[in-house]
């Protein structure tokens, strides 16, 4: 039986993940910096994985569990009485990630097994499944969504990520695929010869230098008028057949072409729409004392600016739903107005009580309304189940 030797103990990627805040207990949405170092530790059993800050749920050991299958795939006898602790950077891991972290994880560890020093430009989007290959984590339109500003970089994401990104045409940010060149890829050993900061495999080197002359010319031409143009198209063309992997090259053909879609899949708007109303859900688990008008309006706010630009781009059998996603979005207004009127001193409504009696039957529908509407996203968008955390 032979073993492995650790070739790296230690190595950085980023990955957008939810993190607490380690002064305030604030959730937020980062492109988190994740450090690993591997430790030797005569209690650990074969490369045993451990998160800091401590994170302690059932998720965890999905995540260790589906990293081991991973690892096995490649080295089925892990080296034993190691340690590796990851780091999360700025913040505490977040259960709404659910096993998240799961693919950046075991990509550092099949570079530390490989020693593959990684790319610094490198961003992994990846949950693992139970057989160690790549999938789309469970808040992936999200995750998107936090590389959308930035500087870019290089973007590994598995291909039933595809349809979101297909979107992201669709709501006219082709751009997005300049910033980032996003290359497909469905296993860990695949993916790890794009990652390394050594340099590209043959083959591939000489169409990802083509893509990088490409986003140079995007310094000094608009994307769509880029796209268009026949010599890019050709360059793009080349890149496609040489890389079919090479989502950011079909990406641009696609903008520029006659068949560029103008309307979301109707799995990616229930996504889209499950990440918007989800925020929501504080509202159904707060007393309806303890509801205030100032946060009802801000959460209104909110939620239609984002809610508002998708309707030109659902499908015409989609505007229904459209219409009821809009309907609970203005769910928290009403309450704000009506907890407005209960607690007035000034009105002329001699029942005060009748006002308070309002407020709780409209809270006490949007309780049972949101978590309804919201398992039906779930359900159209392939979601697992709607987070509450």
């Amino acid at each position: 039986m032979t073993r492995p030797a650790i070739q790296l103990r230690q190595g950085r990627l980023r990955s957008p993940l939810f993190l607490y805040g380690t002064e305030q207990p604030e959730l937020t949405l980062q492109l988190a910096g994740l450090s690993l170092t591997i430790r030797s530790d005569p209690e650990a059993g074969p490369l045993t994985l451990a998160l800091r800050p401590p994170f302690n749920s059932p998720a965890m050991a999905i995540t260790r569990q589906r990293v081991e299958t991973s690892l096995r795939q490649t080295w089925p006898h892990l080296p034993l009485k190691n340690r590796a602790i990851l780091r999360t950077g700025s913040g505490s891991y977040a259960s709404r990630n659910h096993s998240a972290v799961s693919g950046p994880a075991a990509l550092l560890l099949h570079a530390a097994l490989a020693g593959v020093n990684l790319r610094q430009d490198l961003v992994l989007i990846g949950d693992l499944d139970p057989e160690g290959g790549l999938t789309r984590p469970r808040h992936s339109w999200e995750y998107l969504q936090a590389l959308r500003s930035g500087e870019g970089g290089r973007l590994v994401v598995p291909p039933d990520l595809l349809a979101e990104l297909r979107s992201l045409v669709v709501l006219e940010d082709p751009g997005f695929f300049l910033k980032w060149e996003v290359l497909v890829t469905s296993t860990l050993p695949a993916a790890l010869p794009l990652c390394d900061a050594t340099g590209d495999p043959e083959g591939f080197a000489t169409a990802s230098a083509s893509f990088g002359e490409i986003r140079r010319l995007s310094q000094e031409m608009d994307v769509g008028a880029l796209a268009v143009h026949p010599r890019v198209r050709e360059r793009l063309q080349q890149i496609a057949k040489t890389a079919p992997f090479h989502c950011s090259s079909s990406m641009l053909l696609l903008q520029g072409s006659s068949q560029r879609p103008t309307r979301l899949d109707p799995e990616v708007l229930a996504r889209i729409l499950l990440s918007t109303l989800e925020p929501l859900s504080w509202i159904t688990r707060a007393e309806t004392s303890s509801l205030t008008a100032p946060r009802l309006d801000a959460a209104h706010e909110d939620c239609r600016k984002q809610l508002d630009p998708l309707v030109r781009y659902a499908r015409r059998e989609d505007q229904d739903l459209m219409k009821e996603a809009l309907a609970l979005a203005n769910v928290p207004r009403t309450l704000g107005r009506t907890r407005k009127r209960a607690t007035a001193e000034d009105l002329e409504e001699p029942q005060p009580e009748r006002r308070a009696a309002r407020l709780t039957e409209l809270h006490r529908r949007f309780q049972a309304d949101l978590p309804a509407f919201l398992s039906r996203l779930a359900a159209l968008s392939g979601t697992p189940e709607p987070s509450r955390h």
